[in-house]
């Protein structure tokens, strides 16, 4: 209905779709990529009425593989379908950060963003949004909505389930319908980005064309393959399966790289001098008992390795033929040794609602060994693991933006003119300090009026830190407003031990207390859900127990003796509530602590403003 309009605001939105109350506004560029990284979106003014609350910035992205060249394909197409996971590196570079490994908040990727009125002038305005915003999400969520929304890289130990695909492939467990790589929508709610976003009647004929900036982080993003060759998946301690005693069960126990075939002819199988053959198969029966197949890590479509070995103990050669060795031809293998692998796509999966075993069908031979020779003989095994994609130039899995818009709700019920013409809201102004002292600082800021409240979130650039999230080593803190102490004493954080050891455990009733208080403060916008302060390892089961602490003497849990061995890695905010005034208030920030290099403080003060 837009399209019919013959004037000069209808070569605004020309290009709007409408689907009833819902229209999608494309973004002002077209190409995004690791350099550029701007995004630009206008809501057209007299257009009518937008619920901000429920308006999202939508991302399309898709991520594509490439089948490696070695191992050799035994059989079929090089049609695999990989699944590769979108992540964040959490330190600029090529540094690697134990923060890298966990489900990071969507928000990590807006670095900072800002919302223009044609007719007000600006709205928001969030320098380091990233880090505002990510470990923001930390408070608000609990656990479960966290990691449904979060940028993970492997499979979840964290999760309900040990076996869950990403998001942007399609893996089919059951049958002969084949996997595929699909689009997935990265979404970014105005709520979770601007307070301003809370709006429920935003009236374009009031605000006029209403600008939307993003600067995004996409240098950051990277791309990490799970069901490897090495992916712990294929491990026995994979996900919770590891004994309560503590001690690793034999991986034959749950057969992730032991397969056996059915029939009359099983895995291991001892073939003998003369006689010994292994009839050609294209199916595989896996040993493993699985309770669903959300437990089962195999797919229709998925590029699996077939690796056969002799694990007889006799001095003689076992011949295998299928797959064959790298330099074509049969593979002879001696006692003990571990043959080359070979590749094949899986074409379908049955599984057994009685047993819980799967079989993995090919489109051919997979395995086959001839009659052996007077002079040889073994036993026959086989690991079946995933195979990596390809790393050679050019063809490394790589993620593309097809699209992006801006997917706004329109209020049906409410016309322009009927909305609020004016908005009071609180919004955060940033500051940012940086400090090269190992120990601590002590520094004074200024606070703009009308300010209600004060978020520090302390981030460093080592490896054991993030650069988006509030992960700096703290031990305490102290706050005094306006030359006034605002607490009797030191604030704990974090003590450490003479050995360094107890680095899962933080916090303290008075830091919680601070803080709660200054959420109060801020008013409906910082209710909280979680005093968890950190997020979570997708390597590292959440139950497993601290490594430290557990000496005779020591109270409360088991902590760590590195963080990274932490399933949970710190992310969290320091605060004040501020007394509300119509003049700027003085700031006095204590801190100590270990900061390697020092630190970066980032300020957020959150303002009362109407617009």
């Amino acid at each position: 209905m837009l399209y019919g309009k013959k004037n000069a605001k209808a070569k605004i939105y020309m290009d709007v779709i409408m689907s009833e109350s819902v229209v999608r506004i494309p973004a002002q560029q077209s190409l995004f990529n690791a350099t550029s990284n701007l995004v630009d979106l206008i809501i057209p003014g007299n257009t009518g009425v937008y619920d901000l609350s429920q308006t999202y910035v939508s991302l399309l992205t898709r991520v594509t593989s490439n089948s490696p060249a070695l191992p050799a394909l035994i059989v079929g197409t090089d049609d695999g379908v990989y699944d590769v996971r979108v992540h964040m590196k959490h330190q600029l570079g090529a540094q690697d950060s134990i923060y890298d490994d966990c489900a990071t908040p969507i928000e990590c990727l807006v670095n900072s963003c800002s919302m223009i009125s044609a007719v007000k002038g600006g709205i928001e305005d969030i320098r380091k949004s990233d880090v505002l915003r990510g470990t923001m999400s930390v408070y608000k969520e609990d656990l479960d909505s966290r990691q449904a929304k979060a940028l993970t890289t492997w499979s979840g130990a964290c999760k309900d389930q040990p076996w869950v695909h990403g998001q942007h492939v399609e893996l089919r467990g059951e049958g002969t319908v084949d996997s595929r790589e699909v689009t997935h929508e990265i979404r970014f709610n105005l709520r979770d980005l601007f307070d301003a976003g809370q709006f429920e009647a935003w009236d374009s004929s009031v605000y006029g064309d209403t600008r939307i900036h993003l600067e995004l982080n996409l240098a950051q993003v990277s791309l990490t393959q799970c069901q490897g060759s090495t992916d712990i998946t294929w491990t026995s301690a994979y996900q919770q399966r590891v004994q309560a005693d503590g001690t690793t069960p034999d991986i034959l126990n749950f057969g992730y790289a032991t397969v056996g075939k059915g029939g009359a002819t099983a895995l291991p199988h001892t073939l003998a001098n003369t006689t010994g053959v292994f009839a050609a198969t294209s199916a595989l029966e896996m040993k493993t008992p699985y309770d669903s197949l959300a437990d089962c890590p195999f797919w229709v479509g998925q590029d699996v390795s077939i690796t056969p070995s002799n694990t007889g103990a006799a001095a003689q050669n076992l011949i295998v033929s299928v797959p064959e060795a790298a330099a074509t031809g049969n593979q002879t293998l001696a006692a003990g040794a571990v043959g080359d692998a070979g590749r094949a796509v899986i074409t379908s999966i049955d599984f057994d609602n009685l047993t819980g075993l799967v079989t993995l069908n090919f489109a051919g031979t997979v395995l086959e060994c001839p009659t052996q020779g007077a002079t040889e003989s073994g036993i026959l095994s086989v690991i079946v693991t995933g195979t990596d994609v390809s790393a050679a130039a050019g063809e490394v899995p790589a993620i593309t933006y097809e699209a992006c818009e801006l997917v706004a709700t329109m209020r049906s019920d409410m016309q322009m003119g009927q909305a609020p013409k004016a908005h009071q809201f609180s919004r955060f102004v940033f500051q940012g300090d940086q400090f090269t002292n190992t120990s601590g600082i002590q520094r004074t800021y200024q606070i703009p009026a009308n300010c209600t409240a004060v978020l520090m979130a302390i981030t460093n650039t080592q490896n054991g830190h993030s650069s988006f999230l509030g992960s700096a080593r703290v031990n305490d803190y102290r706050f005094s407003v306006d030359g006034e102490a605002v607490t009797n004493r030191a604030v704990t954080y974090a003590e450490l031990s003479n050995a360094g050891n107890f680095k899962g455990k933080w916090g303290s009733s008075l830091h919680y207390d601070l803080l709660q208080k200054t959420f109060l403060n801020m008013g409906p916008n910082a209710r909280y859900q979680s005093m968890t302060e950190s997020v979570f390892d997708q390597k590292i089961p959440v139950d497993q127990p601290g490594d430290a602490g557990t000496a005779i003497g020591d109270l409360g849990q088991p902590g760590w003796s590195t963080s990274a061995a932490d399933p949970e890695k710190s992310a969290f905010l320091i605060g004040v509530p501020i007394p509300l005034k119509a003049d700027s208030s003085q700031l006095l920030l204590e801190l100590n602590g270990s900061f390697t290099d020092g630190a970066s403080i980032n300020i957020y003060s959150y303002v009362q403003v109407v617009v």
